[in-house]
């Protein structure tokens, strides 16, 4: 499956309260627990400059939920901006994660960082709203849009403007998303 991304993704300051309102006022999606192995490779090197705050173009993971796994590949590189992110997305089930993780690893891949979260989704006027709870970074709020809207920056005065709808009280935008994060307080 191929898709074009458009999401927002906080540190969220009052959880209770804003899954207090969606539970009355949104359409519950699902909960689950996520494991994302996140791949690199001598080759590829994406994320050898982690330490820093300048972003990953590219992201590999096998994904893990509820007895379904997934191989994803993300490419930010093309539409880098600072208040929302956005990036070309190719994604597929597969049968057996470890068979694909051995067959990475085999083609010079190693796991550089694994993000493990429990996530809680809504539906809410044209997006999803995830609550994530992630081990190491604590709890997000990451909204992603799903309507007909074309421009950037009207997606994201939607998005802002659900944040304040929802009475979400968070800090500031993340561009970097979990695996960066873990990845800077690994190292």
């Amino acid at each position: 499956m191929s898709k074009q991304e458009l999401e927002i993704q906080l540190p969220l300051k009052n959880v209770d309260a804003v899954r207090k309102f969606l539970d009355k006022n949104a359409e519950f999606s699902y909960e689950n627990h996520q494991i994302d192995t996140y791949f690199d490779s001598e080759v590829t090197g994406w994320t050898k400059n982690a330490s820093g705050q300048a972003s990953i173009d590219f992201w590999l993971r096998v994904r893990e939920e509820n007895n379904v796994a997934s191989l994803n590949f993300k490419d930010f590189s093309r539409n880098r901006r600072s208040d929302i992110a956005s990036c070309a997305e190719f994604e597929s089930v597969i049968s057996a994660p470890h068979d694909v993780q051995k067959i990475l690893e085999c083609l010079g891949f190693t796991p550089a960082v694994v993000v493990d979260k429990v996530r809680r989704a809504y539906k809410f006027c044209d997006t999803e709203i995830a609550i994530d709870s992630v081990v190491g970074l604590g709890d997000y709020i990451e909204i992603e849009y799903y309507g007909d809207l074309l421009d950037v920056d009207e997606i994201k005065n939607l998005l802002n403007s659900i944040l304040a709808k929802i009475g979400a009280k968070t800090g500031q935008h993340d561009q970097l998303g979990y695996p960066h994060r873990l990845l800077i307080k690994k190292s």
